[in-house]
């Protein structure tokens, strides 16, 4: 992987999916924490547990490209939140298609060519770096305009626009609780050039 292009696409493609996958991993002690601090499964009249396992049941469907229904135990879902959560089962789908082809990359020259990814220059990896700081200043102050103008670049409906009433899931996924989700992404994606950085200064 010679072409600076290249390498640069395939490690801002990993620093995403790196960070996507690990927010998702990280989403339920994130939720717990959330749930503890607001105790926001009392609005759903579940404890601790049962509040989790609804979650766990949800993000589930959202991530298992063989589960074709979601059905949690003790939170019913309209069908406008059906129709969104399926919308966002697409779109885990097609980060888990694109974690493929990272994985199939990163096998094929490190593995199988027993080759080192040539690694990203100096310049590009601050680039990379300072890149998403772009947009903290803007959602430090009001995170809940940059969350509603991410949906709507997203979806093409307002389906993200939940009745607690119909789906009362959303009382516990409350907006701190994709600040901090937002805020781990950013994180991970941030130690991701940090450490390439590192090795560089070695």
């Amino acid at each position: 992987m010679k072409n600076k292009l290249s390498i640069v696409i395939y490690n801002f493609g990993a620093a995403i999916l790196l960070s996507l996958w690990g927010t998702i991993l990280l989403s339920w002690p994130i939720l717990l924490v959330m749930m503890i601090a607001q105790r926001t499964n009392k609005l759903i009249h579940l404890s601790l547990f049962g509040a989790l396992k609804n979650y766990s049941q949800l993000m589930s469907y959202l991530i298992n490209p063989v589960s074709d229904k979601l059905q949690m135990s003790d939170l019913q879902s309209s069908l406008n939140g059906l129709i969104h959560f399926k919308d966002c089962k697409n779109l885990f789908s097609i980060a888990l298609m694109l974690g493929c082809i990272w994985l199939f990359i990163f096998l094929y020259f490190e593995i199988w060519k027993k080759k080192k990814i040539v690694s990203l220059p100096h310049s590009y990896t601050i680039c990379l770096l300072l890149l998403p700081l772009i947009v903290v200043p803007f959602s430090m102050g009001n995170f809940t305009n940059l969350f509603i103008l991410f949906h709507r670049a997203i979806f093409t409906n307002n389906n993200w626009l939940f009745n607690p009433d119909t789906d009362p899931i959303i009382l516990i996924l409350t907006e701190e609780f994709f600040a901090a989700c937002s805020a781990t992404f950013l994180l991970i994606y941030e130690l991701y050039f940090v450490r390439l950085l590192i090795k560089k200064g070695r």
